[in-house]
């Protein structure tokens, strides 16, 4: 039974850890920081999970990443006797990230949406307070239990490269996303220039 994979509480940890995260695969050095357990003893379970089935490897560019096995025969078990309340991510990223000042737009992406593929997680247009987006970030990396990678333009920066077609923001809106908030002027009302009529002198 799955009860020999989790019969250490780092184990248990972790085993929570990608129940709860299913989206993509993850570095040892990700799984440490999330699950606060010494490297070691994160290598070590890592290799005992993916042993039990639990896990599947697979190397990336000389290093080695885990992920959930989803054939995994007991999944459903092991989810209903350790993860207790399923996370509901999206409310608490939604208004979270509705607390951002000076923001036209944010869009997720990454392990929001099992695009793994992806550079970020989160692409911020605007100007936010560092200090509350930093906050922000940690409050959603805490519940979420993993490390988020985000990216932040000006608003100018943004629509430079959309309007270059570049790479980053074509990849971003062609695979999918989620936009948490718009608030771009996308149709604004067209400036009426008053002309004053030339008066000729006789």
């Amino acid at each position: 039974m799955f009860t020999a994979l989790i019969d250490t509480p780092p184990r248990t940890k972790i085993a929570t850890f990608f129940l709860s995260t299913r989206a993509r695969s993850f570095h040892p050095e990700e799984i440490r920081k999330a699950v606060a357990e010494p490297g070691s003893m994160v290598v070590s379970t890592l290799r005992h999970l993916a042993k039990g089935g639990f896990l599947k490897s697979s190397e990336r560019r000389g290093e080695i990443y885990y992920r959930l096995n989803p054939r995994y025969p007991y999944l459903d078990e092991l989810t209903g006797f350790l993860v207790k309340k399923p996370l509901r991510f999206k409310d608490m990223v939604w208004l979270e990230l509705e607390r951002l000042n000076n923001t036209n737009l944010v869009v997720l992406t990454g392990i929001f949406t099992g695009q793994g593929a992806m550079p970020t997680d989160m692409v911020v247009v605007g100007n936010p307070s560092q200090v509350v987006l930093k906050r922000i970030i940690e409050r959603i990396e805490k519940e979420m239990r993993f490390e988020l990678n985000y990216t932040v333009f000006t608003n100018a920066e943004f629509e430079d490269r959309v309007n270059m077609y570049e790479r980053f923001t074509r990849d971003l809106f062609d695979n999918p996303h989620l936009i948490v908030l718009d608030r771009r002027n996308k149709n604004p009302k067209p400036k009426t220039i008053q002309i004053k009529p030339k008066i000729s002198k006789k």
